[in-house]
């Protein structure tokens, strides 16, 4: 071939370094060799690429220099699709599809799913959320939620946390000035925020929480973090999720005088039994975490 990825990449560094020697210490071989591989590109091509003269700089020709700017366009596109082709000859997978609950997307599970793009940059990754889809459909690679109520054919399961509910009021809330603990009474004086998708696979956990008939029903999490935020009502979130709202002033634990067991759940991973390389690092980084 006249052009290949590897004419073009010398071609590139000896433009931009200004010598054989430079774009030969970015290869990691000759400067000889450089100057061969450009050579040979030179005779195929039939048009000089550089004026070389001895202990000066090669000088790219208007040719070379055309195609350095068509270079840098297709460069990386070849890049790419060698990666990841390299990417389907180890088995890396080209999606990973992760179904979590919006309760449980604490900062170290975010911060893994982050890292996933960078160390297989050719995967992409497909965030769902649990209320919304069949979390045990087969296209699904990962998932973690509160606690299943039963386990599933072809899946893997693990409790990985727990859940520690905590009552949360915006320091606007009325609620946020009271003294003492506060008791059911207290708290069926005022609109509570209740996170109840239309479509859910988790109603206990929606129902456990009730502790006022006065209801501000969110049926999308954001709805319900920015009613909370905004001061509308109190509600129950994980303390895991409010730690930096509270910490920054914006929300208020209350301190209540009775006990719930409904209020402590764990939170449950579950994967499929033959995900791929990428779906495997985010399962072993979340379990060793």
């Amino acid at each position: 071939m006249l052009i290949t990825l590897e004419r073009l990449q010398y071609l590139a560094l000896v433009v931009e370094t200004g010598s054989f020697s430079a774009a030969a210490r970015q290869l990691g071989c000759t400067a000889w060799t450089v100057n061969q591989v450009l050579q040979n590109m030179e005779t195929d091509l039939g048009k000089p690429l550089f004026e070389r003269h001895p202990g000066k700089p090669p000088i790219p020709t208007v040719f070379a220099k055309s195609l350095y700017f068509q270079a840098l366009e297709v460069m990386p596109r070849i890049e790419a699709m060698e990666a990841k082709a390299s990417s389907i000859q180890q088995g890396v997978e080209d999606e990973v599809s992760f179904v979590v609950h919006p309760m449980v997307l604490y900062p170290k599970i975010a911060s893994l799913l982050a890292q996933l793009p960078a160390k297989f940059e050719n995967t992409n990754v497909r965030l769902i959320e649990s209320e919304e889809y069949d979390l045990i459909g087969e296209d699904i690679d990962v998932g973690i939620v509160p606690n299943l109520m039963s386990l599933h054919r072809g899946k893997e399961w693990l409790q990985i946390d727990n859940i520690e509910w905590v009552c949360l009021v915006a320091t606007t809330h009325p609620l946020s000035k009271k003294r003492g603990e506060l008791d059911q009474t207290d708290l069926g004086r005022y609109h509570q925020l209740l996170y109840k998708p239309r479509q859910s696979g988790h109603e206990m956990i929606h129902d456990s929480l009730n502790a006022s008939s006065k209801q501000i029903i969110c049926e999308r999490f954001f709805q319900y973090r920015e009613m909370l935020l905004a001061g509308a009502g109190f509600a129950w979130m994980p303390k895991q999720l409010a730690t930096d709202w509270i910490a920054s002033k914006r929300l208020v634990a209350l301190k209540l005088s009775y006990h719930q067991s409904a209020m402590f759940w764990g939170i449950d991973m579950i994967w499929g039994a033959n995900i791929g390389p990428a779906a495997q690092w985010l399962v072993d980084s979340i379990r060793s975490s």
